[in-house]
Order: C-alpha cells, then structure tokens, then sequence
C-alpha cells in the first residue's frame, strides 16, 4: 500500500499475519535505531488497557502491526527486548505500559518528550515539535477514532503513519543537541527510568478526597459500591465511570434515599435496566450500608506540619526565596524550559520534607546538591 504521509509517499505496510512479523522482526534486526508508537483504549471505549495497533518506521518503511490477528508478536518483542537497538518514541511512559502487558519488556528507549525538555525546545507536544522542526502539520482527527474497528481506515492509517515517520530524524538532531548542551547522562536515565516503568493494571480504590470526605463505615460502603461497578464493567466491557459515575455513587453513600427515589433510571447505564442480576448485586451493597452523615474533619484530625517545619509561614517565605534562587541558576545554565524541568515537582514537596529526604532522580540531587552549596543555602 502507498499511502501519501507528511513526508511524501512512504510505503506503509499493514502486518496482519505471523509470517509478516518474522520478516518484519528480519528487518529491523539490522537496524540501529527505529520509531514506534501505539494506539490503544485505556478506560476510554472499552474496560481495560488493550492494544490495538502498533506503529514502526525504520527510516525507510512505514509498518502498521495489528495485534488482534497476529497470533505470535514474540518474535517482534525480541527486537524491542535488544538493546543494542534504540527505540524512539514521543512521551512513552503509557507506550511501554501497554508493552509490558502484551508481554514485551523494551529496553533501549529514546524519549523524544523528555530530549526536548532538557534540550530547552519550547514544543509542549508532538505536533509543535515536528511543527517547528519541519514545517509539518498533523491532523488530529483520528486520535481517538476506534482503533479496535477493522478494517481500519485510509486516513486513520495515515494519521497513524504519521506519528512515527518524523521520529528518527528528530532523535538524529537531539541526540547530538543533547550532547553539546551537557544533558545526555540525565536524558539517559529519564529513559532508563522509562524503560522500568511498572505496568499498572486497575485497582479499585477510592481517592484521597474521598478519604478526607467520609467515614471509614463510608469509605467501606463506597469501596464495596465501586467493586460492584467495576465487576458489570468487565461483564460489560465498559469503562467503569460508564456504569455509574462516582459522584452518583457518593451521593448514595451519603443517602440512601436517593436511590431509592430514582431506582436505576438517573444515572445508571441503560445497560442495567433489564439485566436484574446485576442490579440485585448493586442493591445488595446499598441494602448494606450503614447511613451517615458525611465526615467532618475536626481541628484535631488535621495533619501537624512536622515538627521541622513548626513555623510553617517562616519555612514558606524561605523556600520561595530559595528556590527562586536555585531557578534562576538552572534556568541562566540550561535554559528556561529545561531548567524548570529539571527543577520540576521540588518546591511543591519542601514544605513537608527537607530536600535530602525526597526521593529524585540522581541528576536532580547532584545538580541542586552543587547549586545549593554554591549559593550558601539549604533546601
């Protein structure tokens, strides 16, 4: 197939067969470095993280991989799993999650976000970076089209084309910006950190302001609310806020009066209003619950600032003055946008812990370590 991409026409190959993925995982065996993306549902259409389509260019050939008919990926997962081939991609934190659940662990990754950040380029996504880098425009049509839908269409297989052909040659340019600018070792191990990223399934949990909001006889009825949901989800193939979104399920927890003036009919999916077996379990839980009125936290629940902190106005102007300080360093040395980068997240923590007792990257602790010496302070 020859479709026209950003770039001119590239071949993009549509692999649906086991034999395709051997001769593709032939091919890129004697690359050195290649772009890949995803397309996947995670809680959008459907229930769970699954994917649905998987993006390579090599420098010369656009591949779309469709795993829902090849039966044997292996083959192409022990090219990911090689690390003397670079793996290029744009943000892929959920990327190599949804790898690492079909069974692939890449290594060797090259995040084109995260380059450019410490590089200083002022993109905020992929489409300003290619934009400013190449002149290019992406359309974003077809970013949430239904990529589990066969066969898919013309202009969803370009759109998806597109997001992988730009990327060997930004990873050529910024590989070397990275270099010259004295980042690469802290580029590495934002990659390295990428790379061990744990794939996180679904956990039934509720919020920490649900915790604050409620009881623990409430938070107990809520869990048990939202275990209900989550289990017709699965039976449903739906995400679980599709059921019944958890405002609704709060207001229950809080009364149960307003279910039982409404029933199934506000709120609830059509899904439910001829299935009685799974409303029986969600009346079952409610039928449960104990009613309470909602929980106050009393003055004496509050959390205490640690006695480090005592006088937590006088830390507050400190810090402020002390990180204004260490910004300014980073930002005059890297530059704005990569020294707010690599400042990032810190002054939010230093109210409630001492900067050497907060878990950061080692580039992170070494690079302020130095700066706060320099300038007599400590975080």
């Amino acid at each position: 197939m020859h479709y026209k991409t950003s770039i001119g026409n590239i071949e993009i190959e549509f692999v649906q067969t086991d034999a395709a993925i051997i001769t593709l995982a032939n091919t890129l065996q004697n690359k050195k470095v290649f772009g890949f993306d995803t397309e996947f549902d995670r809680f959008w259409r459907e229930y769970g993280f699954k994917l649905f389509l998987l993006q390579i260019f090599d420098g010369e050939k656009c591949y779309l991989v469709d795993p829902l008919a090849c039966k044997n990926l292996q083959p192409l997962w022990s090219i990911f799993e090689n690390p003397a081939i670079c793996k290029v991609a744009y943000a892929c934190a959920e990327d190599v999650q949804i790898l690492k659940i079909n069974n692939c662990i890449p290594v060797n990754i090259f995040d084109m976000q995260v380059a450019a950040k410490l590089c200083n380029h002022e993109a905020n996504s992929f489409s300003d970076l290619i934009g400013t880098e190449f002149n290019a425009i992406t359309d974003k049509t077809y970013q949430r089209s239904n990529w589990r839908k066969r066969p898919l269409l013309e202009a969803q297989m370009i759109y998806a084309s597109n997001d992988v052909i730009w990327l060997i040659a930004l990873y050529n340019k910024f590989y070397v910006l990275a270099k010259e600018r004295g980042v690469l070792e802290m580029l590495e191990e934002e990659n390295r950190i990428c790379e061990n990223i744990e794939a996180s399934d679904y956990i039934v949990k509720i919020s920490s302001k649900q915790i604050a909001k409620f009881t623990a006889i409430q938070q107990t009825a809520l869990l048990s609310l939202f275990n209900v949901r989550n289990e017709i989800a699965q039976a449903y193939n739906m995400p679980p806020a599709n059921i019944v979104i958890d405002s609704l399920l709060e207001n229950i927890v809080e009364d149960k009066k307003i279910f039982y003036n409404y029933g199934f009919e506000k709120g609830f999916c059509r899904n439910l209003q001829e299935d009685e077996k799974s409303k029986q379990k969600f009346i079952n839980a409610i039928e449960e619950m104990v009613n309470c009125k909602p929980h106050v936290i009393e003055r004496s629940e509050r959390r205490k600032e640690p006695v480090f902190f005592a006088n937590k106005d006088k830390r507050k102007i400190e810090v402020e003055y002390n990180c204004k300080k260490i910004n300014e360093v980073l930002c005059d040395q890297y530059g704005i946008i990569a020294g707010e980068y690599i400042f990032r997240g810190i002054k939010k923590y230093l109210l409630a812990k001492p900067f050497a007792a907060m878990d950061v990257r080692d580039y992170q602790r070494k690079i302020i370590d130095e700066i706060c010496e320099d300038l007599e302070i400590v975080l």
